[in-house]
């Protein structure tokens, strides 16, 4: 069942700061993310939501703490078993064995960095009522 949760009073005045700044926040809880996502407590908030924490806080919100929450990291399958075959006689030299790992080197890294790039974190201010405010995702 998804509720609608209700924002709190200080969870609409801080809504309304972000709607004055053009900013989209919105009240979210744990079970407002897919079910494979990873919430992570953090100590202070990630410097790229540093103007929007300043600007809530100079409006008069209080904030308690800091959450991230992003997808957890897909794992890497394990490679197949290929079934073993005899070696076949070779028809025409290989000239260059240096680029085949270094394109797999290339291709690994780039599918490292598009998995990274496919995760969407979410910064979550807490309030000080409890409240959990999603003040920015990192593609905003």
């Amino acid at each position: 069942m998804d509720f609608k949760i209700v924002p709190s009073k200080q969870a609409r005045e801080a809504i309304s700061v972000g709607y004055q700044n053009h900013w989209r926040f919105r009240v979210v809880n744990e079970n407002s993310y897919k079910r494979d996502w990873v919430t992570e407590t953090l100590p202070e908030a990630p410097v790229k939501a540093q103007d929007r924490i300043q600007t809530l806080k100079r409006s008069g919100i209080s904030i308690q703490g800091f959450v991230v929450a992003h997808e957890a990291p897909r794992l890497l399958t394990a490679p197949m078993a290929t079934p073993s075959v005899e070696p076949q006689p070779k028809t025409q030299p290989v000239t260059s064995t240096a680029n085949f790992p270094i394109t797999e080197i290339l291709i690994f890294m780039f599918t490292m960095f598009f998995q990274a790039i496919l995760l969407d974190p979410a910064i979550i201010a807490v309030l000080d009522d409890g409240t959990w405010l999603e003040i920015m995702t990192y593609y905003e």
